[in-house]
């Protein structure tokens, strides 16, 4: 069962898929436990460890479309809204 805030996530993440508008992911370094689930599943070697927690690259960020149904950073993540949408970046264009 998906908690309060996760289904909230999910449903803005679809509506903003829905749209065409696609944006880069960021890790809240204070809520990453270090724990390494994200870095192997992300289909664009985005995420790397620095200074003990993991990191988003957000020019190689994709949202993981065109891999997977969701981000993969989010589904692993044990810490719920660790990996967020970062809106203070420009939107991914997918190709085509």
């Amino acid at each position: 069962m998906w908690s309060a805030a996760t289904l909230r996530f999910r449903w803005e993440l679809g509506s903003l898929r829905r749209k065409g508008e696609y944006v880069p992911f960021k890790i809240i370094a204070s809520q990453c436990t270090g724990c390494s689930a994200c870095e192997p599943l992300c289909p664009n070697v985005a995420i790397s460890e620095k200074e003990g927690h993991f990191v988003i690259e957000a020019t190689k960020c994709t949202e993981c479309v065109g891999h997977y149904d969701e981000p993969q950073c989010v589904a692993a993540c044990p810490i719920d809204n660790t990996c967020v949408v970062d809106r203070s970046l420009p939107r991914y264009q997918a190709p085509g």
